[in-house]
């Protein structure tokens, strides 16, 4: 996923890079919420949680653009330096892209 975020961000739109990074980060935590098993916020299994293993279930709990946002804000001077590079040709693409596969990973 990473890697599919390093390459939307070499492609010169900046509004497509922040869109996949934001979908593709979205639908992986989606993913593995289910391979873990992890219940649903609103589901009756999640009531029987111990609170320190609900605590951690919820900061993975991430089902939003605004939720996503709000973790990634401390990236917010990252992509503000990835947007002004992009406008290089070749080197700023490269460059770009990898910033965002860093981010992406390490949201992930």
């Amino acid at each position: 996923m990473a890697s599919a975020s390093g390459v939307a961000a070499a492609i010169p739109p900046p509004e497509l890079s922040f869109a996949v990074d934001g979908a593709l980060i979205l639908r992986e935590l989606s993913l593995y919420r289910t391979q873990l098993g992890l219940p649903e916020k609103k589901s009756p299994d999640f009531g029987k949680l111990q609170i320190a293993a609900r605590e951690k279930v919820l900061s993975v709990s991430l089902t939003t653009a605004v939720e996503l946002r709000a973790v990634l804000a401390p990236y917010g001077a990252e992509a503000a330096i990835v947007e002004a590079i992009r406008y290089i040709p070749i080197i700023g693409w490269l460059i770009a892209g990898g910033m965002s596969f860093g981010v992406t990973y390490h949201a992930l």
